[in-house]
């Protein structure tokens, strides 16, 4: 008997790579759900699967789907546009990481993502890149 991986939580952006990503999971019959971004995801990725839509300062709502989900491993993929800050309507846990995202945002994108992925990891999910 082969062992099942870990439960995937895909945070789906924009582009092609969610659906690939969703396809993969399929393929090498990983369990996965789908946390759609709101104005970035294709509605078609998530048909089918098990998912939830997600505003970007969602980050509490998203972080509890995700572990009501039993998800373990969590994989960004997609394209996310840089949202205006100042027009964000966060709850309480994305309010908690909008200074340090927006602190984060004049170094660039990388600072941004890595903000991102630290909490992720504080909430104990595994981070991981696209195979």
């Amino acid at each position: 008997m082969v062992p099942q991986l870990p439960k995937l939580g895909l945070i789906a952006g924009g582009g092609a790579i969610p659906a690939i990503a969703r396809d993969t999971c399929r393929a090498d019959q990983r369990p996965f759900y789908i946390a759609a971004l709101n104005g970035f995801c294709e509605p078609a990725t998530v048909e089918g699967t098990e998912h939830g839509w997600f505003d970007l300062p969602q980050v509490g709502r998203l972080l509890k789907a995700l572990k009501a989900a039993e998800v373990e491993d969590v994989c960004l993929c997609g394209r996310v546009r840089k949202p205006n800050f100042g027009a964000l309507k966060p709850d309480l846990k994305g309010a908690l990481l909008l200074p340090k995202i927006i602190k984060a945002a004049a170094p660039g994108d990388d600072a941004i993502l890595r903000v991102v992925v630290d909490a992720f990891e504080q909430d104990g999910f595994r981070v991981i890149g696209i195979e």
